[in-house]
């Protein structure tokens, strides 16, 4: 028998509407397994006599029970589920990918969309991507939308984004970032309550945050900062040093909120005579940041001299600037930090404060300068008959008395192994001044860095970096009282903490 053109026709249009699926599936429901073949083949002969409504129902069962043969049968006619159902169940790789192509050139969005996963050409797989989702498939689209913003083409990303924001909680959340940045206020707080319904684990923050919004530099002066020490369970020391921390974008008060929580559940910084405040948002027009060369390379400095009154008025002594991009370091009282940097870098960048220097190769610029001031209080070098300075050696060995630390030692380090110089460390193991991300700060690190802070022995405070500030403008009276004021915070007398030792805690990260 030929199957008319008519017939075929019909043939085709009920495959693709599966108008009898439901039919098909209770009678396959109700039937034992090895009566299924023999179903099929009576279906398939109804149909050969012209009995169309067999074919659909022979359609449904044959994916509902996986008959492969059958399966293979329907695909003959172009059927494009038997050709999916048929490369889900293949075990052959080109097999596989060659019935995925069919159905894409049938065109399926579903097999457009599984045939551009097999890709390696990322321009095929995008533009397969782009055929899919244009044809309104929910997974295409969700993938074209991340392949943007991964591409950092957030633009192009947002039509895609606005139709799966209803469906996927972290597109709801992207496209709420994009328009918050881009100044849509109102478009922005709707789409992290949408994020927030699907469930984003950081919506609700973000939603809170929005709405606080940013503040003024004249409405600090209303503001008491409540500078608190690290664990506030802790018994009570005196703050010597008083960190503000500053954001700069709505993502970036989250971020410092979260750091600040962190910092203060952190029992491995409890005996540290450091207070930190709650984190604030500046408006941009208040606290101006620009990038610059330093040290030969661009990194981000602010106008600090800008924060002139709180330093004076609320005694704040060191800044961390939470910026949307940046390279963590500090200069002068002041760390920079940006979205993609860790809380461990955050710590690592806070023993910075206290002149730790790196255990890492430095580079040269920096080593030659390091390396040769050689005031760091983590490192000895090598002088011309023993370590230098002597006075940090005898420091060293007596704290090597007390430790708890199973390693402790003069050590080879690598900070300065860019001038051929050779340096000292206090430990055989990698500290989190050489790997950040080890958390590994060991007893006689944080003992060291306890005494740094309470004898003010690297005194780079906020103050200093607002008279280089006026230095740099030619402002040099102005320039001379700021290193005076930092100057008699350092003849202050040195802070009252107690003497309880170092409490050896394993660090937990916190999750965001």
């Amino acid at each position: 028998m030929t199957v008319s053109i008519w017939a075929r026709a019909a043939i085709i249009l009920l495959l693709c509407s599966g108008i009898f699926a439901s039919t098909s599936m209770l009678m396959h429901n109700q039937m034992p397994n090895d009566d299924i073949s023999q179903y099929h083949a009576q279906l398939f002969k109804r149909f050969w006599h012209g009995d169309l409504e067999a074919l659909a129902q022979l359609r449904a069962s044959t994916l509902a029970s996986a008959d492969v043969y059958w399966l293979q049968q329907l695909a003959d006619l172009d059927d494009i589920d038997s050709l999916l159902k048929l490369a889900e169940l293949s075990s052959d790789e080109n097999e596989r990918i060659a019935l995925l192509k069919r159905a894409a050139n049938l065109g399926s969005s579903q097999g457009q969309f599984l045939w551009a996963l097999e890709q390696r050409n990322p321009e095929q797989r995008i533009a397969l991507f782009r055929q899919s989702a244009e044809q309104g498939y929910l997974r295409a689209q969700h993938a074209l939308a991340n392949w943007y913003l991964l591409k950092g083409s957030k633009d192009k990303a947002e039509q895609w984004l606005k139709l799966t924001a209803s469906s996927y909680a972290d597109d709801a959340f992207a496209l709420a970032d994009y328009y918050w940045v881009r100044g849509d206020e109102r478009l922005a707080v709707e789409y992290f309550q949408q994020a927030l319904s699907l469930g984003h684990p950081r919506a609700e923050k973000f939603l809170r945050v929005a709405e606080q919004g940013a503040m003024r530099l004249s409405e600090m002066s209303d503001t008491v900062l409540a500078f608190e020490p690290l664990v506030t369970n802790s018994p009570a020391i005196d703050c010597v040093m008083n960190i503000l921390p500053i954001a700069r974008s709505l993502a970036n008060k989250v971020q410092a909120e979260q750091f600040v929580d962190q910092l203060r559940a952190d029992r491995r910084l409890a005996q540290l005579p450091m207070c930190v405040s709650d984190a604030v948002w500046l408006n941009s027009e208040d606290f101006s940041c620009n990038m610059v060369r330093s040290s030969g390379t661009r990194r981000m400095r602010c106008d600090v001299h800008q924060l002139a009154d709180l330093v004076t008025e609320q005694d704040v002594t060191h800044v961390v600037v939470f910026n949307p991009e940046n390279r963590a370091y500090v200069d002068a009282g002041v760390m920079y930090l940006d979205l993609l940097d860790t809380y461990s870098v955050f710590v690592h960048e806070l023993a910075h404060f206290a002149g730790f220097i790196d255990e890492y190769p430095m580079s040269k610029t920096l080593a030659q300068a390091h390396c040769a001031q050689r005031t760091a209080p983590n490192l000895l070098f090598s002088g011309d008959m023993f370590y230098e300075p002597l006075d940090r050696l005898d420091y060293w060995l007596g704290l090597m008395s007390q430790t708890t630390t199973n390693d402790a030692g003069i050590y080879p380090a690598r900070t300065c192994n860019n001038v051929q110089q050779k340096a000292y460390k206090l430990v055989n193991s990698r500290t989190f001044m050489e790997f950040h991300d080890t958390n590994n700060i060991p007893d006689i690190y944080r003992r060291i860095w306890r005494d740094q802070i309470v004898k003010r022995a690297h005194w780079y405070p906020i103050a200093v970096n607002i008279a280089r500030w006026h230095e740099r403008a030619d402002d040099l009276q102005t320039a001379q009282y700021w290193y005076s004021f930092a100057e008699a915070q350092a003849k202050a007398a040195p802070a009252q903490t107690i003497d309880a030792g170092i409490v050896d805690e394993t660090y937990q990260p916190t999750s965001p």
